[in-house]
């Protein structure tokens, strides 16, 4: 945050602890809501709309209808890192949706590419985010190709058609 004063981050009362560290440094630009999903998605709508970037969670299909929206859902702190840097290149706003709950395992991620984790026959399955790891338990006897979406918008739509032309297709996430 300290890098760029564009930066705004939007939390919910449950994850405000993972940002005591800048808190009282950056505490105007740290907007912590409470427990309103709904006003956090308007808070950050509204952020977005005044070409800024912002960070928090909420309703991915509400943001993915305002234009040029990037939304980022990575499955471990390591690959939010990775993530953030490639997305935050290209000054597009971003809605990056956290979980308390992550992958054990994290694998080489780039924003906007879905990642090949399983190569199967039977079916292509999509695990978005944090999700990932109770797919690959769920298919771990099934013969499914396992794609990995950590950017939902833009989606990789060139990978999918690549795995899934010998498949079915499943969604899980």
């Amino acid at each position: 945050m300290a890098y760029d004063e564009r930066l705004v981050v939007v939390l919910a009362e449950i994850s405000n602890s993972l940002f005591n560290k800048n808190t009282s440094e950056f505490a105007e630009r740290i907007l912590n809501l409470g427990i309103m999903e709904q006003t956090m998605v308007s808070v950050a709508a509204g952020i977005a709309m005044e070409g800024m970037t912002h960070h928090g969670s909420g309703d991915v299909q509400i943001l993915r209808s305002l234009p040029g929206m990037q939304i980022v859902v990575p499955g471990t702190p390591g690959e939010f890192d990775a993530l953030f840097r490639e997305a935050y290149a290209n000054s597009s706003p971003t809605y990056y949706r956290l979980a308390v709950k992550s992958n054990s395992v994290e694998y080489p991620v780039h924003f906007a590419e879905l990642a090949v984790v399983k190569q199967g026959k039977q079916a292509t399955v999509i695990a978005v985010g944090p999700m990932l790891a109770s797919v690959l338990t769920a298919v771990e006897d099934m013969d499914v190709t396992v794609l990995y979406c950590t950017t939902v918008a833009p989606f990789d739509g060139g990978t999918l058609r690549a795995a899934s032309q010998s498949s079915t297709m499943m969604h899980w996430g």
